[in-house]
């Protein structure tokens, strides 16, 4: 006659837990597999629950991204770099895009682009690691009907559940 597998699971189980040393020791291993997972439950409830830690840097004026890279400075004293290549920065042709982190480390760094005076749509990409604390990507910006245009690059860090959000903005001008 053919039995079920869970049958035959159930069966096996009601003999283990029949034997008398079986008994003995169900409890503890029971009791130790609810801890980890009651442990664990409560590690990552308390993870979530954390509030995001956001430090948002307002633009420097003085930055001029057509002549080198810009640096600010964080509440902490660390430093972020940006920099666009070409320095010319044209439209409707590729750009590259570099981030240097100077005194931490980041898991996840975060381009947005988008037109300071006029709606552009925004442009968002995630720059990869290339080096220690240097993080890099290819990406373009559109045309616009103006002359000139300003934008804003905002670059946002993320380690953890803290986030740095540091804005840079430029001015492309067509024809150059």
């Amino acid at each position: 006659m053919y039995a079920p597998g869970w049958v035959i699971s159930y069966l096996n189980t009601v003999i283990y837990l029949n034997n008398p040393l079986a008994k003995q020791f169900i409890w503890p291993v029971l009791l130790v597999f609810l801890a980890t997972v009651i442990g664990w439950l409560g590690y990552n409830l308390w993870l979530s629950g954390r509030p995001l830690e956001i430090e948002k840097l307002v633009h420097d004026s003085k930055c001029d991204l057509r002549a080198g890279p810009c640096e600010m400075s964080l509440s902490n004293g660390h430093r972020v770099s940006f920099e666009i290549k070409p320095r010319t920065i044209p439209v409707l042709e590729a750009l590259h895009f570099e981030v240097k982190t100077y005194g931490f480390e980041v898991d996840k760094v975060m381009l947005k682009l988008n037109g300071v005076d006029m709606n552009m749509g925004a442009t968002s990409l995630q720059l990869k690691e290339v080096a220690d604390s240097q993080y890099s990507g290819d990406g373009g910006l559109p045309v616009c009907i103006r002359k000139a245009m300003e934008w804003e690059a905002v670059v946002e860090l993320h380690k953890g559940n803290n986030r740095v959000i540091v804005p840079y903005r430029f001015i492309t001008v067509k024809g150059r």
